[in-house]
């Protein structure tokens, strides 16, 4: 027996790669599903090249040690022998990464659209039941699909739906549809928008894109002294509100489109375009502010666009290609009371609603869009008290136990503990009376438990009297073993990016998708007990991979993550590990390399080391053997302040 479940609704597109189905009759053109697709990306690229010449020929990045998908670097290896550090001690070949090239941003583009083409035109998984014969396949979907803008902007209407009140859908598989939410806020709510950005060209070069992103990066930070903590002091110090009175709904976005909003210069806009800029929606509970609305809705928006100005003076403070000018308060501040659907301001910034298939957006979507990839960037963030509520929202629509009906401690995302919904851990809509009920109800043997959660008393048959206490402290127990799931595959294969690949291989539900992708970033809730037991087997298994063609590749085991690697330059690594690191304002020597006969000078550290790993000088200390270093005709010492590298023990160039 076997059966589809998931997406794949929408009718194809004029111009898309779908391969022929009922729906989409076949037709004369007798190439490959991947010969179409290869086409079509090398079409966008083309574009992408013509319109943006410079742009498409910029490398990714020009940090050594960036962090980036490995699907966008090239590696170089090279085996070395090592000798034993004893006499007794057999030697033996490493494999060691000498050179890990980031693609310019075009050819990025070209695999980013290639490898996720599939995903617009019907990627799915086949999977087998393991108490059963059924199988079943299941469509999948990234972040770039309709279907993912769908989930995101539910669960931002969601979240306002029990925040701010509102009506649930009026669907027959909601318990609530059509019901009248009151929402926890009042009445009055403002949405403040933010809008961070830089420079990409701010000496006159312009910067490569992981570069000027890293660098707009302001939000959060090392220490506490970030846009975020800025923006939390004006809610909760200077407007007095409460944790749970404010949230936020913040994400990328993309410079250069033509339905871009008006916060941005058209000069910023074509200087910037193709590059990434960001977008930070904070909703306050207005009547339990100091803001007063006595005066009018237009006063209190000036009075909140002056409040959080503070936040984009500290994005200044801390992003040196941010211009003053493309962040005033006019440009950068846009404060709104009397929006009909707060929410749906969020989505419209992040452009959730947009259901066009990535071959057919606009090249500077695409370019972005391939950047996003590239990094793994997460596209949308939200406030833990909005989170909670998107999760509130759902367990109370969804069949099944009843939100709040039952309760347990979690220390939550503060140093207080609180009182959440048992079934989906969020603490929204539960009174505190709630656990009074709760133990009145339960029988001694389920007590809730001091420290959270469900316990149970068992009697230790090898230690008479001793008790055996089970804690289960702030999650489901599925959701710890999804996270210990995802933990020991991290820690196995060194990815960083959960996929519904994974998930199929892992056995994990798909409903915890959010708990995955936080254990993959290394999240740890505060709350945590640590899983000993082995995680319950799971109840199906990914046979197959299911292509937009029809045909299918086996699943491999322990595959579907994103493997990420460090940016490696040799000439950085000269740089760094030999005398050229000295070379300095003020200490400029004439450095002269020699291969043998072929002899170079020159006054630039750079320069030395680009020469001298063109001439097969890779290694610091083989490249020490090959300068000299002169001042005005004389030799100088063989060091300036430390003593030159030496080889390392037991290591032969090659």
């Amino acid at each position: 027996m076997s059966m589809r479940v998931g997406g794949g609704s929408r009718p194809p597109r004029s111009n898309s790669v779908k391969p022929a189905t009922p729906e989409n009759q076949e037709s004369d053109d007798s190439r490959s599903y991947d010969e179409q697709v290869i086409e079509q990306a090398q079409e966008c690229v083309e574009e992408f090249r013509r319109k943006y010449p410079k742009r498409g020929n910029l490398p990714l990045t020009k940090t050594p040690g960036e962090s980036l998908s490995s699907r966008v670097v090239e590696e170089e290896y090279i085996e070395e022998y090592v000798e034993g550090d004893r006499e007794w001690e057999q030697g033996h070949t490493v494999r060691r990464l000498e050179r890990a090239e980031p693609l310019t941003w075009a050819d990025a583009l070209f695999r980013f659209l290639v490898e996720r083409q599939p995903y617009d035109d019907g990627l799915g998984g086949k999977f087998r039941d393991l108490e059963g014969d059924e199988t079943f396949t299941v469509d999948f979907h990234d972040c770039w699909t309709a279907e993912y803008g769908d989930k995101q902007a539910a669960r931002n209407t969601g979240a306002e739906r029990q925040l701010i009140g509102g009506q649930y859908p009026d669907k027959s598989e909601s318990r609530r549809a059509g019901e009248i939410e009151e929402g926890e806020w009042s009445d009055t709510t403002a949405a403040i928008v933010l809008t961070r950005t830089g420079s990409s060209v701010p000496d006159g070069e312009r910067l490569p894109p992981v570069d000027f992103l890293r660098e707009i990066e302001t939000w959060t930070a090392d220490g506490t002294d970030c846009v975020y903590q800025t923006v939390r002091n004006i809610c909760e110090y200077h407007l007095g509100l409460e944790p749970e009175e404010w949230g936020f709904i913040r994400g990328d976005d993309v410079h250069g489109m033509s339905q871009d909003d008006a916060h941005t210069d058209e000069l910023q806009y074509s200087t910037n375009a193709c590059y990434p800029h960001f977008h930070d929606v904070i909703y306050i509970d207005v009547e339990a502010s100091s803001v007063s609305v006595e005066q009018g809705h237009a006063a209190a928006e000036v009075e909140l666009e002056d409040q959080f100005y503070r936040a984009i003076e500290k994005h200044l403070e801390m992003c040196d290609i941010a211009a003053p000018e493309a962040h005033t308060k006019e440009k950068a501040v846009e404060a709104r009371i009397d929006l009909e659907k707060p929410a749906g301001y969020a989505t419209s910034y992040l452009r959730l609603d947009d259901e066009t298939e990535m071959m057919e957006q606009d090249v500077e979507m695409q370019a972005f869009a391939a950047l996003e990839w590239a990094t793994n960037r997460k596209r949308i963030g939200r406030s833990n008290n909005f989170n909670d509520a998107a999760a509130a929202d759902l367990c109370k629509q969804q069949s099944g136990p009843i939100h709040g009906n039952e309760v347990r401690y979690s220390s939550g995302h503060g140093c207080e503990r609180e009182i959440v919904c048992a079934d989906c851990g969020s603490g929204i809509g539960i009174e505190a009376e709630s656990l009074t009920e709760h133990r009145t109800e339960s029988s001694q043997s389920q007590a809730v438990a001091a420290d959270g959660g469900q316990m149970s008393a068992d009697t230790d048959d090898d230690q008479e009297g001793s008790e055996i206490v089970r804690v289960q402290v702030g999650e489901s127990t599925s959701a710890a073993a999804v996270r210990h799931q995802v933990r020991q595959y991290r820690e196995r294969h060194r990815e960083s990016e959960v996929t519904p690949q994974l998930l199929g291989e892992l056995g994990i539900d798909p409903v915890y998708q959010d708990v995955a992708e936080a254990a993959m970033r290394g999240e740890q809730p505060e709350s945590e007990v640590e899983w000993g037991d082995p995680p319950p087997d799971p109840e199906y298994r990914l046979e197959a991979i299911v292509r937009p063609d029809g045909s299918e590749e086996p699943a491999s085991p322990g595959g579907g993550g994103v493997r990420t690697t460090e940016v490696v330059w040799p000439e950085q690594r000269l740089m760094q590990e030999t005398r050229l690191q000295y070379v300095k304002e003020g200490l400029r020597p004439k450095i002269v390399v020699e291969d043998g006969g072929d002899r170079f000078a020159t006054y630039n550290p750079g320069t030395a080391a680009g020469w001298l790993v063109s001439h097969g000088y890779r290694k610091p200390w083989y490249a020490e053997l090959a300068m000299e270093f002169t001042r005005h005709g004389e030799p100088l010492p063989t060091v300036f302040d430390e003593p030159a590298a030496q080889p390392p023990s037991g290591v032969q160039h090659a």
